[in-house]
């Protein structure tokens, strides 16, 4: 897709259809939790069905919309920025999932202050974001952890988790696009395979990478190498 205003069209849909998808889960949430008066079996498990299916949904528009966007030939607008910010921004959007989940969730990090570099804010907060959906959604217990650090001349966006981890056979094609783990589709049995893809993507757009050590059943750690300058 070459138009510009088609683009544009498609992404403000795309982030209008996410904005009411995450005001519909949280809506779910509460009533599964009884917060908004007591339900019924039959009421609830319709309830998981449609919180579930409203899940996917949102990782679905979430991932395709940034793998459209990561494919562009436009170059990005980068601008100097707290990361550290961004980062906590995006970790606070996660919080009542992690504990309704009873998932640790924790910015530690020994950087609590200032990180500066030039990124693009919209792919750097959608590319934290997708690290931290995945590394929740495939952590039944423990903790996920996010950290941002640097050096002279690059940051480092860390997301650490107990979960799942990642075989060894799947190592090498984890950030292929479309590519699922064994493990990943057995706990969860939809989803598109374009996440890390995007991810990656959005790095690269950066002129930076991501790696990650992973030890399955142990979880997993996903790093974003960027240089604070472009």
């Amino acid at each position: 897709m070459n138009n510009p205003e088609q683009r544009d069209t498609i992404s403000i849909i795309a982030h209008e259809l996410r904005t009411s998808l995450l005001g519909a889960k949280w809506v779910l949430k509460m009533l599964l939790d009884g917060d908004l008066g007591e339900i019924n079996d039959k009421q609830k498990l319709f309830l998981e069905k449609t919180f579930k299916n409203n899940e996917k949904m949102v990782d679905l528009v979430t991932e395709l919309v940034e793998v459209g966007h990561s494919s562009e030939s436009k170059p990005l607008d980068f601008t100097e920025m707290n990361v550290v910010e961004v980062g906590k921004d995006v970790l606070e959007d996660f919080e009542a999932d992690a504990q309704n989940r009873g998932i640790s969730l924790e910015y530690t990090s020994p950087v609590d202050g200032i990180v500066l570099a030039e990124v693009n804010k919209n792919k750097i907060h959608s590319a934290i974001q997708e690290l931290l959906n995945n590394a929740l959604k495939y952590t039944e217990k423990g903790s996920v952890q996010l950290s941002v650090t640097e050096d002279n001349d690059n940051l480092f966006i860390r997301v650490t988790d107990s979960g799942i981890g990642i075989s060894e056979e799947d190592k090498a094609k984890i950030f292929e696009k479309f590519f699922r783990g064994s493990n990943a589709e057995a706990k969860e049995e939809i989803g598109s395979g374009l996440g890390l893809f995007a991810v990656e993507k959005i790095a690269e757009k950066h002129k930076g990478s991501v790696s990650f050590e992973s030890e399955l059943g142990k979880g997993s750690s996903f790093t974003m190498t960027l240089p604070k300058k472009h």
